[in-house]
C-alpha cells in the first residue's frame, strides 16, 4: 500500500509545473530530464506536506476523505499521459540507441544506485525494530496526528515545537490506510536520497561535471560513511534535511553566479521550503542563505556577478520562510506545552570547547569519505583552480562558505544548546552528512579540467 500511497502522492508535481508554464512561470525546456524529475518529486511531496498542514491550519478533522482531491488529480494525470503517449506522440516515438562505452558506464552505475536504494527500501520495510517510537519526533508525532485526527493532539514530550514535515507525511499514509504501520514509512528517507541524487545528477550535466565520477562517488559514500546505511532505513530526518539542502544550495549557487535561469531559483526555493520544515535549526540556516542573496546583490560589481533584483530576494525569502514562521505562530496559537530559548537553555558552555574542537576533530578525520573528498579538493584547487571559469571558482567559493557556515552553527548549537554533548561532539560526523554531497559537487568541480581532457 505504501507504494500506491507514493504514486497518488507524487502526480502533485507534474500538475504543479503545468500550472507554472501555463502562467509563463516555468519551461521545462529550460532544464533537463534530470532537474524536471528531481524537482516533480519533491514539489510532490511538498504540496502534500502544505495541504496537510492547512487542513490541521484550520482545524479540520483528518480523515480519509481528504485523498479525494488528490486521487482525482492522479486520475487526471495518468489520463493525461495515456492521451500523450497515444495521440500526440504515436506518430513520432521512435527509439533511438546511439550509446558510447562512457554512457554505458554511467547507466550502469546508475541502476547500481537504483538497486542499492531499492534494497534500502527492503530493508526498512522489512526490518524488525525493537523500540516502536524509533526516533520519537519522527514517529510518535504522526501516532498523534492520527490517533487525535488533528495537527494539535500533542502529549507534553518536549517536542511539539519540532516542524511537521516528515510527521505529516508520515501519518497522511496511516489516514490512506487507516492504520498505522510504522515500517512503510521508513521508505521516505531512501526515497528523499534518490530524489537529491537525480538533482546532483542533473546539475552535474548542466555543469559538465564528469558523471561517472559523480555517480561512483555517491557509491562510495553509501559504502564508506557508515551512518549511511542506518540513516537510510530509518525515520530521522537526516536524509531528508541533507537532499534538500544539498539540491536546494547547489542549484542556488548556480543561480547567483551562473546561469540566471529562474527555473534555477525555482528548484532552489522549492527544496529549501521542504528542508525549511523539517528540522528546527532549518530557519536559522534559511536566513543564512537569504543573507548569501543579500550580499551577492550589494555587492555584484567585486564579485563580476549579474545584479539580483529585490524582487528576487523578496520572493525567496517570503517562500522558504512560510513554512517555519507559520509553524511558530501556531505553536503559540496551539499552546503548544514546550518552548525553548532556541531549542535549549541558553547558556553558552565555554568551558566545554577544547574537548568540543578535539572530539570534532577526531571524528571528522575518522570519516575515511570526508577525508578523501577534503583532499581531493585540496589536490583538485592546486592543480587545476586557475583553469577553472570564474563562475565555477565562484560557485567552489560558495560551497566552501556554506560548509564552514554549517560548521560554525554546529559548533553554536553545541556550545549554546546541547550542553554536556559537547564534551563527546555526540553525533558531529551525522550532522555533517547535511553537507558532505556540497563537498562531493565542488571537489567534482576542481578536478573539472582532468576529467574534460581528451
Amino acid at each position: 500500500m505504501i507504494f500506491i500511497y507514493l504514486i497518488i502522492i507524487l502526480s502533485l508535481g507534474p500538475t504543479f509545473l503545468q500550472i507554472l508554464e501555463k502562467f509563463h512561470l516555468f519551461s521545462k525546456k529550460e532544464i533537463n530530464l534530470f532537474e524536471t524529475i528531481s524537482l516533480e518529486l519533491i514539489s510532490s511531496l511538498l504540496i502534500f506536506v502544505v495541504y496537510m498542514l492547512l487542513i490541521g491550519y484550520l482545524g479540520i478533522h483528518y480523515s480519509f476523505y481528504i485523498f479525494i482531491p488528490i486521487i482525482i488529480n492522479f486520475i487526471y494525470q495518468v489520463t493525461h499521459c495515456l492521451y500523450f503517449l497515444l495521440v500526440k506522440k504515436r506518430k513520432n516515438f521512435k527509439i533511438k540507441l546511439n550509446i558510447n562505452f562512457s554512457q554505458t558506464i554511467t547507466i550502469l552505475l546508475m541502476i547500481a544506485i537504483l538497486f542499492w536504494i531499492l534494497y534500502d527500501m527492503f530493508c526498512a520495510i522489512t526490518i524488525y525494530n525493537i523500540y516502536p517510537d524509533e526516533y520519537a519526533v519522527w514517529l510518535l508525532n504522526p501516532k498523534n496526528i492520527f490517533l487525535g485526527k488533528k495537527m494539535n493532539f500533542f502529549m507534553n514530550t518536549g517536542l511539539e515545537v519540532y516542524p511537521n514535515f516528515l510527521p505529516l507525511l508520515f501519518s497522511g499514509y496511516y489516514y490512506f490506510i487507516n492504520n498505522i504501520e510504522e515500517n512503510s514509512v521508513r521508505i521516505f528517507s531512501s526515497l528523499f536520497m534518490l530524489i537529491a541524487i537525480i538533482g546532483l545528477i542533473g546539475l552535474g550535466k548542466e555543469k559538465k561535471i564528469n558523471l561517472n565520477y559523480l555517480l561512483i562517488s555517491i557509491i562510495f559514500c553509501f559504502i564508506n560513511y557508515e551512518i549511511f546505511s542506518a540513516l537510510m532505513i530509518s525515520t530521522y530526518g537526516d536524509i531528508a534535511f541533507l537532499g534538500t539542502y544539498t539540491v536546494g544550495m547547489l542549484y542556488l549557487f548556480e543561480w547567483l553566479v551562473g546561469t540566471k535561469k529562474k527555473e534555477y531559483l525555482i528548484i532552489s526555493m522549492i527544496n529549501i521550503m521542504a528542508y525549511s520544515f523539517i528540522k528546527t535549526e532549518a530557519l536559522y540556516l534559511v536566513c543564512f542563505n537569504i543573507l548569501l542573496l543579500i550580499m551577492s546583490s550589494l555587492f555584484y560589481k567585486k564579485l563580476s556577478i549579474e545584479k539580483i533584483s529585490n524582487k528576487s530576494i523578496i520572493i525567496y525569502s517570503l517562500f522558504t520562510l512560510f513554512l517555519p514562521i507559520s509553524w511558530k505562530i501556531y505553536n503559540i496559537l496551539a499552546k503548544f506545552p514546550s518552548h525553548l530559548f532556541i531549542g535549549g537553555t541558553g547558556t553558552f558552555n565555554f568551558q566545554y570547547t577544547v574537548s568540543l574542537f578535539t572530539n570534532m576533530s577526531r571524528q571528522f578525520f575518522g570519516c575515511i569519505p570526508w577525508v578523501i573528498f577534503l583532499s581531493l579538493f585540496i589536490i583538485g584547487s592546486y592543480c587545476y583552480g586557475n583553469k577553472l571559469k570564474k563562475s565555477d571558482q565562484q560557485f567552489i567559493l560558495l560551497g566552501i562558505i556554506t560548509i564552514l557556515a554549517n560548521i560554525a552553527f554546529l559548533i553554536m548549537s553545541y556550545l549554546l544548546v546541547f550542553g554536556t554533548e559537547a564534551l563527546t561532539a555526540a553525533s558531529f560526523i551525522r550532522y555533517m552528512t547535511r553537507v558532505f554531497f556540497i563537498m562531493v559537487f565542488i571537489s567534482l568541480i576542481s578536478i573539472k579540467p582532468f576529467s574534460l581532457r581528451k
